[in-house]
């Protein structure tokens, strides 16, 4: 299992850098028109999930900040992950338009220690790939799937570019959580 996950690790992770200048920004300007109708499809408001965690993107990940800044506007507090301990969940930090960022854990940036910890009612992570059931391939550190058993109340979007969507199963095992739901460029998903 763990030779066939990273087969598709480094098979989506090529997929991934081949997109880039500005089929990368077409990306991000999409799922930004993807959040939105999903998340009036399924009524995910500031009154009812006030606090949405995103990601700093990282190795060309889609890059969500702009619509972490509409989800602002909108009335939703943002926040940002951490890695605060190996083997543990990911810590969630305030992230407004003046918080200072610092790199984190493997170069990725994130709030200063001293932005307030928040607990996100929805969580949006990046993933290598994700299957039509909602299995998430992510890096392989396991920070995403520990974070979501830790707050299985929080409704779970992965954000990928379309060719690391799949129709083929991914491989899972007893650790891995499935998303609730994914974007990509050409569309949603729910799971």
């Amino acid at each position: 299992m763990t030779a066939l996950k990273e087969e598709l690790r480094q098979l989506y992770r090529s997929r991934r850098n081949e997109i880039t200048g500005m089929p990368r920004l077409d990306a991000s300007l999409a799922v930004m028109r993807h959040a939105a109708k999903l998340f009036k499809q399924l009524n995910l408001t500031p009154q009812t999930h006030p606090v949405i965690a995103g990601y700093f993107p990282y190795n060309g990940e889609t890059d969500i900040l702009p619509l972490l800044t509409v989800l602002r506007h909108q009335g939703f507090i943002t926040a940002l992950p951490a890695v605060t301990f190996p083997n543990m969940p990911l810590t969630f930090h305030l992230y407004e338009k003046q918080t200072k960022l610092t790199r984190g854990a493997f170069g990725i940036f994130r709030p200063e220690s001293s932005a307030p910890t928040l607990i996100p009612n929805i969580i949006l992570c990046p993933a290598l790939a994700i299957d039509f059931k909602g299995n998430r391939l992510g890096q392989g550190g396991g920070f995403y799937d520990r974070t979501f058993a830790a707050l299985p109340n929080a409704f779970r979007i992965g954000i990928v570019y379309p060719g690391q969507f799949t129709d083929q199963p991914l491989p899972t095992d007893h650790n891995d959580i499935p998303l609730n739901a994914a974007i990509h460029s050409e569309k949603f998903h729910i799971f």
